[in-house]
């Protein structure tokens, strides 16, 4: 249901079927980003600013452009209650290379605010699992994120 939303966001607003797909799955990941900033409940602006930035490193976009998609990452997290759809996509897309870069994201979203909270911690375990990383690729991400 939400993915369908989401593939239904670009349909009418773009002519070229990658360019939709392209946005698809910067919105995937930005989803998944400000799920990990969101998860100790507060978005500080430096979370913010890190999911921005990942997305716009993602998708090679203008600031315009980032910041009308990141409305969309918004809206779409409000009405999500699950990380599979998200994944399953940026798994049906993206290399294991891209994946474990998109993992090095999460950890500096979660440490952008200077605490890392279980929370932040345990989703971000829970989408490695589901992106089909192993624990060596959490525990380097995670040190490679590390400030």
């Amino acid at each position: 249901m939400i993915l369908e939303a989401l593939k239904n966001l670009f349909e009418d607003k773009s002519t070229l079927k990658e360019t939709a797909e392209d946005e698809g799955l910067g919105i995937a990941a930005g989803v998944l980003m400000l799920e990990i900033a969101r998860a100790d409940d507060e978005i500080d602006d430096l979370e913010k600013e890190v999911v921005i930035e990942g997305v716009k490193n993602i998708l090679h976009k203008t600031n315009h452009e980032i910041n009308e998609i990141f409305k969309k990452v918004i809206a779409v997290v409000e009405e999500s209650i699950s990380f599979f759809e998200f994944t399953s996509l940026i798994n049906d897309s993206c290399s294991r290379k891209e994946k474990y870069d998109l993992l090095v994201i999460l950890w500096k979203v979660a440490y952008a605010d200077g605490q890392l909270d279980k929370y932040e911690e345990y989703y971000i375990r829970k989408i490695k699992d589901l992106l089909y990383l192993s624990q060596s690729d959490f525990i380097k991400a995670k040190l490679e994120a590390k400030p």
